[in-house]
């Protein structure tokens, strides 16, 4: 990494976990993942920090994994008991998660917002799981994920790698809420 891929910050009682890999769409490599799960920790035992908002730099929320070859130094851990780590940790957070969805979210990227308490969303954000069309399923958001949206909606979504709009999420059920636009999204986000 050569620079910061994950951001952290403290705005009074909000702690404020960004991804920061715009050029890439916020897409996580595997330093990145292990980074968000320090700073995720760091923010949970901070006693200062009420809520953990998560976010996206530029116009992505998260692309999901970066399925590129990595020339990056290779991580120590299994990427994959890390990213279900990521997961764990931030469902299982003791402090509430806003997910402040400034754009679109793909594969893991989804995962990472519905693993949050709450869901704001730009709306000209959308969610999709295009994995399938690589010949791959989501299986390691699936455990995040069909718990919230049941089985049927699950694979709906999952085995057709189709886009659901922000307003159609909201009208399904599985965001808190749509906003008009990104002063917004903050205003909302600053709700909780």
């Amino acid at each position: 990494m050569s620079e910061k891929e994950v951001l952290y910050s403290r705005q009074g009682a909000v702690g404020t976990v960004t991804l920061n890999r715009p050029k890439r769409g916020n897409a996580l490599s595997g330093p990145m993942v292990n980074h968000f799960v320090d700073v995720l920790n760091a923010a949970i035992d901070d006693p200062a920090v009420r809520v953990i908002v998560v976010t996206g730099n530029g116009k992505y929320f998260c692309t999901g994994m970066d399925l590129t070859p990595q020339d990056d130094t290779p991580s120590a851990s299994d990427p994959v008991a890390t990213t279900q780590t990521m997961f764990t940790t931030l469902m299982r957070s003791p402090k509430p998660t806003v997910a402040r969805m400034n754009g679109p979210a793909l594969g893991g990227g989804v995962g990472i917002v519905f693993a949050c308490n709450f869901r704001i969303v730009h709306p000209s954000a959308y969610f999709s799981m295009p994995e399938v069309h690589r010949g791959l399923i989501p299986a390691l958001i699936s455990e995040v994920i069909v718990p919230q949206l049941g089985p049927f909606r699950s694979k709906q979504y999952m085995l057709s790698g189709e886009r659901v709009s922000a307003q159609e999420a909201y009208r399904v059920g599985f965001v808190t809420a749509v906003v008009e636009d990104e002063a917004s999204l903050d205003n909302k986000v600053k709700e909780y």
